[in-house]
Formats: structure tokens, sequence, C-alpha cells
């Protein structure tokens, strides 16, 4: 212990993960170790929550590793639980000992972010301000590695320095903080800029004179002038000045900056248009259309719209088929059709409603699974497109959307059941095991089904066995549409809205009639998101909304829809008047 002390006294220029490697290498194979070598290890062990996400312990050090076990449960390493007051009252000891301030900020850090948790009781006020301190100390001794740990070090000097009032260390952990940026300022890193602006314009518990204040706004002026200048053109980069800078004169109340900074923000991008896909511009200009719907500039907004409108035939273009073949023997595809159309008529149309009533339990466990196998694709972004190459809606990873990426995993499901539903409704057609009236006579008895409403379903389903499938979608849909309004309103809920204008009401749209509490009450939550993936949902078959609004194009009038439509129909045909 006292060799390895005296090493990590002399310890500069290194990151704490360096120091965690070296006590490590003090560490004997097989062997039991001594409490002062386990309070080491474990105290260079907790990483720094610098994306300042939610964590369970709600505190600034949080483990390096988070693994789920098989059975759900959660493994942290290193863990909160492994601190107690005996391991606390080393580190304090340690802390008083040592003259690296790398070191003592380190000691401190843990005792002023852990005591709560472990002991119940506030940390000291004095190792809260040695904790300042030493940052501030290692900060201007360059006693970390990398430039960005002195920045976030720095960073954590200020938000505790705050939290405790101290006027004198808030203003030297200012000057470092500019002084940082001068250094820095010449490094092209997004990171290794701009933290001046981020740490001290907006915090009121800094004291900055107008002059500091006019020189970091001049020094993210140079930054964006550059980076979207000829010579250093990086419209990204300069994304994050121009942010900074929009935010400061959105405060200042100066409107025509903003625009001028976003104008020549658009400019940079379209400068990058030339030898790139009409993919990535399209990219491009979504982001650029949301900055600048963000920051009011609306007319601007609607001229990239007009853009991306214009680049849906090219995106087609760069776009390649991918097949995936699907090989089902025969007898299997038989047998299943065998089983689903045996018995009675109404014994076949209920083998029906259950069999392709999607799981959202099965689904997830499914898209989960496949996360662990492929995790890539689900980490990545998809966008979505129309036949004509238009950008319906981005699905972000499965960490930041998980609703989205679960309504694609079941329009996925939909589709590759579709599958299935096509051999058991063509052996019902051709053989005339049912009929339309057999349909009318399975939903007479539902409630919401109004009785005026039969001439124009019996017209729909006509239209499906004679194979005039457009017709049947464009008749049976609004049926559907209209029996799910039924069921709200006669179940006592509310199915108008306030118009735009405030001087009357209207119907709710589907979508929002699908959203209430009444529909997951009257069938379930499975039934709820399948019609709501089915009709209403961009991000899935969103069939209703396509066909109403005049999207579809011929291929869409197809068997997957219109047998799919029947499905929800015939489930409809089951609810009954409690």
């Amino acid at each position: 212990m006292n060799q390895l002390i005296e090493e990590l006294e002399k310890m500069t220029t290194v990151s704490e993960h360096d120091i965690f490697e070296l006590i490590k290498k003090h560490i004997p194979e097989n062997k039991d170790i001594t409490f002062e070598l386990h309070s080491e290890a474990l105290a260079f062990s907790f990483t720094e929550n610098l994306s300042e996400e939610k964590h369970s312990w709600n505190t600034y050090f949080k483990p390096m590793i988070i693994w789920q076990n098989e059975d759900g449960s959660i493994t942290e390493s290193p863990s909160i639980h492994q601190i107690d007051k005996k391991i606390l009252d080393y580190w304090e000891k340690r802390s008083n000992e040592t003259e690296n301030p790398l070191l003592k900020a380190r000691y401190t850090g843990l005792i002023w972010d852990f005591t709560k948790n472990v002991t119940g009781d506030k940390p000291e006020f004095n190792i809260g301000k040695t904790y300042i301190e030493s940052l501030i100390a290692a900060v201007e001794g360059r006693f970390y590695h990398y430039e960005i740990e002195l920045i976030t070090k720095i960073k954590r000097a200020i938000n505790i320095a705050c939290s405790l009032n101290q006027t004198v260390l808030i203003k030297k952990a200012k000057e470092l903080t500019l002084e940082l940026e001068d250094e820095f300022s010449a490094n092209d890193k997004i990171n290794l800029w701009g933290f001046s602006f981020d740490y001290l314009i907006n915090n009121k518990r800094v004291d900055l004179s107008d002059e500091e204040t006019q020189k970091i706004i001049d020094k993210l002026n140079a930054r964006f002038e550059k980076l979207t200048s000829n010579d250093f053109l990086n419209p990204w980069d300069a994304e994050y000045a121009a942010k900074r800078l929009c935010n400061y004169y959105k405060k200042n109340h100066q409107p025509e900056k903003i625009r001028i900074f976003l104008l020549q923000l658009g400019k940079a991008f379209s400068q990058k248009e030339a030898n790139s896909s009409a993919i990535q511009i399209a990219s491009w200009l979504r982001h650029l259309h949301k900055i600048y719907s963000n920051y009011g500039l609306r007319e601007e907004a609607d001229k990239i719209i007009v853009k991306l409108q214009e680049l849906g035939p090219k995106i087609n273009d760069e776009l390649s088929l991918t097949k995936t073949p699907l090989n089902i023997p025969k007898d299997k595809m038989d047998g299943f059709v065998n089983l689903m159309t045996k018995g009675s008529k109404e014994e076949i149309l209920n083998n029906i409603i259950q069999r392709f009533i999607p799981s959202k339990a099965e689904i997830k466990d499914h898209m989960f699974e496949m996360a662990k196998k492929a995790p890539l694709n689900y980490k990545l972004p998809i966008t979505l497109q129309d036949h004509k190459g238009r950008i319906i809606t981005t699905i972000g990873s499965i960490e930041d959307d998980i609703d989205g990426r679960l309504i694609m995993e079941f329009s996925e499901n939909l589709t590759f059941d579709a599958i299935f539903l096509r051999h058991v409704f063509y052996k019902i057609v051709n053989e005339k095991l049912i009929s339309t009236n057999d349909i009318l006579d399975f939903i007479e008895k539902s409630p919401v089904i109004m009785e005026s409403r039969f001439p124009l379903i019996e017209r729909g389903l006509n239209a499906y066995f004679d194979d005039d499938l457009m017709v049947a979608i464009h008749l049976l849909i609004p049926q559907i549409e209209e029996a799910m309004r039924n069921l709200v309103e006669i179940s006592g809920g509310v199915i108008f809205k306030p118009t735009r204008d405030n001087v009357g009401f209207q119907l709710k749209t589907f979508h929002e009639i699908l959203g209430d509490k009444i529909v997951e009450a009257a069938f379930n939550e499975d039934i709820k998101i399948y019609m709501k993936v089915l009709f209403t949902d961009q991000r899935g078959w969103n069939i209703r909304n396509d066909v109403c609004h005049g999207i579809c194009d011929i291929n869409s009038f197809s068997y997957q829809s219109i047998e799919r439509i029947i499905h929800v129909l015939l489930i409809l045909g089951l609810l009954r008047k409690n």
C-alpha cells in the first residue's frame, strides 16, 4: 500500500482510468485483498455521469458497467451497495493526507455524492468546499490528461460552487473556464469549444461582465463564420455555434440576427448538396426544416418542404429492392388452412378472429430478442417513405423511440401473418364456405353497427367476393370508423371536439377515437394497437388515412389490406351491449 500510494501521489497529466489500471496491477490474483486496497480500487472504478441521464442512484457518479441478467434483474459494477460508512471514512482520511489535487477531488467528490445514500446524513459543508477547491487546483495544474476532462471537471466545480453559493470559488472557476476556452479555441473538435457559453452565459449565479459576455459571443461568431466559409465548410459543426447564438439573441429580443444566422446555416448546407445523394440531402433538409420551425422562420420552412417534395422521385431512384424468400411447406400450409376452416360457419369466423389478432406482449418479446441478435438494426433510425419517395416519418432507435419501434414491429407482423390470412380467405371464397350474408348475419347483433349501414357493408362485401378490391376497401373503412364512433357514443363517451375557430364542434378523428379509454375497455390493448397500426398510424399500415386522403396508388388496393379490414369488421361483430 505504501508503494501504491507513493506512485499515486506522483501521478499528473493522467486520466482517472489510468489510476484505476495502476491500482489493478497491485491487486494479487486469487488472493483476498486488504480493506485499504479494496477502497482505493473502488474509488477509481466509478464513472462520472457526463450525459446527465437519469440513474436509479440519483447521483453524479454511477457504475462503469450495467447489464441485464437472464431473469430480468440488473447487475451494476461497481455498485453503491459496496460502500459503507467505513469506506467513506477511509476516503476522508485519504483526502486529508494527499497533496495531489486530482486524488483529493476524487475522494471528496465521492464522499459528497454518496454520503446521503449510504448513511442518510448530509455530507459536511467543508467536504463540498474542498471538493471544489481540489477540482480547480487539478484543472489549473493540468493534472488531467485529456482536454475534455479539464472541461468536465471545471463544469462540476462551477455547479457545486453555485449550489454552495461560494462567490470566491465561482469567480475562480469562471476565470479558469474563460482561460480554457482561449486555450482550446484553435481546436476544431465540437466538445472543445463553446463550453464557456454553456456554463456561464445563462448561469445567474455567475457574475459575468459585459466585456466577458461579449468576448464569449464574439468567439462563437468567429467560429460560425469560419465553419460556414468555403475554406472550412462544415455546416454540422456550425450548427452548434448557430444554436447557441440564436438562443442568446432570442433572449435579447433580436429576431433579425437569428434570421441572418439561420439563413447562412441553410446556405452552408446547400453548398454541400452538389456531390451528395438525394437521400443525404433530404436528411439535411428535414433537419434544417426543424431548426427553421423552432425559431419561427415559417416561410423558409415551407420552402424546404417544397424542396423535399421535389426530391421524392430522386430518392426512389436511389433505393434498391431487397427480397427475402420465405419457404412454407405446402402440407403445413394446407394443414393450417384446413384447421382454420373446420366446423360451422360461425366457428370458422371465430377461428379467423382469434388467430389473427396480434399479441402486443409476443411482438414486444420478439422485438427485444431480435435486438439482441442484430443490435445494429435496432440502433439506427429508420425513415419511412410513400410510393412517391416522400418522407412520411422517422422512427428512432429502440432506446430513443420504443413506441415507434413497437408500431413498426406490429406492422411487420401483420405483413407476415397476411400470407396465412390470404390462404384461409382463398379457401373460404373458392369453396364458398362463407358468403356475404354469413358475415352480415355474424355482425348484425353488434350494437355499434347500425342497421342503416348494412346496405353499404353488403355492397362492400359483395365487391370483395367479386374481386373488386378498390370498391370494397373504399366502402368498408368508413363503416368501421362509424362503428367505432358509435361504440364511444353509446358508452357515454365524447365523440365531438371544438372547431379550430371555436365557434362550433366537429367529430373527433378516427385516431382520436381509437385513443379513447372506452375502446380499450371494450376490447383490450392488443386490439386497440392493432386498429391504430392498421388504420391511422403513419408508422404502420395507415390504410384509412392513405385511402381517404387519396395517397394510395393502384397497388395499395390489395387482398392483404381488404382481408385485414374484414377481420376488424368481424371483431366488431362480437360486441354486445351490457
